[in-house]
């Protein structure tokens, strides 16, 4: 396994030059396997929390970083991280993103906060330098991207598109959440049947990754979503609320952001629990991306 290999090696002590590396490789181990806290805590323990200064490979740090930090709700400071990364690898004048997809990650942290337009141009720039690559696994990522901030009726083709990139890459992480999210986005449209299918191949490849939390997650995802459904429809105000409250904002900022009451917004929470059969905030990270 990737994360047993990273820390065995960090534990025996790597060569200095390569240790930040390994760092970052270590988190997104972790974070492919759903060790969510895990991969944080690694950070941390490692120094990586806040300031990175002297860190000399630090566009791996970034993207390890932001990738943690929007896997657990913190999409500004992840949104922060990721466009640094960009930055430090402009400066080396690297454009494939088969290196580090920052972009995507970028316009993920940017649709959770309601910014459409920029997650699209971020998505299409990176699609656009996939292709010029032509790497299977540079424009699958690419294609989940664009699928994740594309509203319905182009989306599933997205989604279908980029999983079979990514089976061809061999990109087992990848093609998890690609598979995940799929099925996630055809419960919530009600296509019961396909996204059963869909998790439940998303379950074979947690399985092939010995990802017990990822089974436990599309296991419960297959009972509340892909067996008995919902319970309707977001309307359009629920999946703002929605986005927000899963991008990290309490109450009061959703309902500034929104030019609503407090009240409002609680109780457009209720109903988006309600209807998707969760309890509270608590389980939104189950949903893994922005909803539309």
């Amino acid at each position: 396994m990737a994360w047993e290999l990273l820390d065995g090696a960090l534990r025996q002590g790597v060569v200095r030059q390569f240790t930040e590396v390994a760092i970052a490789w270590g988190s997104a181990a972790l974070l492919d396997l759903g060790e969510l806290e895990r991969a944080d805590g690694f950070l941390l323990k490692h120094g990586f929390g806040e300031s990175l200064d002297g860190v000399f490979d630090r566009a791996e740090v970034l993207a390890a970083r932001g990738a943690v930090r929007e896997a657990t709700g913190r999409s500004q400071l992840a949104y922060e991280d990721f466009t640094s990364c960009g930055r430090e690898l402009a400066a080396w004048g690297v454009t494939n993103p088969a290196v580090i997809p920052w972009r995507s990650s970028a316009a993920l942290c940017a649709a959770a906060t309601d910014r459409r337009s920029l997650a699209l141009s971020l998505v299409d720039e990176e699609l656009f330098h996939a292709q010029q690559w032509g790497t299977a696994h540079g424009v699958g990522a690419a294609l989940r991207a664009v699928a994740l901030v594309s509203e319905e009726g182009r989306d599933i083709k997205l989604f279908e598109e980029a999983i079979g990139y990514l089976a061809r890459s061999h990109a087992r992480g990848a093609l998890l959440r690609a598979q995940y999210e799929l099925g996630v986005r055809l419960s919530l449209r009600a296509r019961y049947q396909d996204a059963h299918a869909a998790l439940t191949a998303a379950r074979a490849t947690a399985e092939s990754m010995n990802s017990d939390v990822w089974v436990r997650q599309i296991d419960e995802a297959i009972r509340r979503w892909g067996e008995s459904g919902t319970d309707g429809k977001l309307t359009a105000q629920e999946l703002k609320v929605l986005n927000f409250a899963r991008a990290g904002l309490a109450n009061k900022a959703i309902a500034a952001r929104l030019s609503l009451g407090t009240g409002t917004v609680e109780f457009h929470l209720s109903n988006v629990y309600r209807k998707l059969g969760i309890t509270g905030r608590s389980e939104l990270p189950a949903l893994m991306m922005p909803v539309w």
